[in-house]
């Protein structure tokens, strides 16, 4: 991943994007919509912005894919390939009104990295590598912090 930009897209269309069900034909959203072109084609970081649409719980329901109810805003999700932009895209997630951007190669982010996110194609924080590694001893992913033990403070077994 040596180039890249980043996009904010909306939950749970983000989510759809990185995770979504991958047991499930079409069960990962492989078409972001979008009325312009990026001109631009490699690495796209998915931002997932600070909001929900309901459009988009709507349209997993109507795939069958089980809505998430754990959702993070405001961080890196992950980063996919935008390989091509098309119109008229037979993917169950293409809008035929809009620009059908291709995504391929979903990758979740090993930690959620805060961003701040923007409308149109942004260039991504310098630090941006940081969500894909696992180097940075004093970051901790939400698998560590859910993983990591409760301690009571010593205090309180004197």
């Amino acid at each position: 991943m040596q180039q890249a930009k980043m996009i904010t897209v909306k939950q749970p269309w983000a989510w759809a994007i990185i995770h979504g069900d991958p047991e499930k034909p079409h069960g990962r959203k492989d078409i972001e919509n979008r009325s312009w072109d990026p001109r631009y084609t490699g690495t796209l970081l998915i931002h997932a912005g600070k909001s929900t649409d309901q459009r988009g719980y709507d349209k997993l329901a109507e795939l069958g894919i089980p809505a998430p109810y754990d959702l993070e805003f405001g961080v890196i999700l992950g980063s996919v390939e935008l390989v091509d932009v098309v119109r008229g895209h037979p993917s169950p997630w293409a809008n035929p009104h809009t620009r059908n951007w291709v995504l391929t190669e979903p990758t979740p982010a090993t930690r959620l990295l805060e961003v701040r996110g923007n409308q149109g194609l942004l260039a991504p924080p310098p630090d941006w590598r940081r969500a894909f590694t696992d180097t940075d001893p004093e970051t901790k992913t939400i698998f560590d912090l859910l993983a990591s033990p409760i301690r009571a403070p010593r205090h309180v077994f004197k």
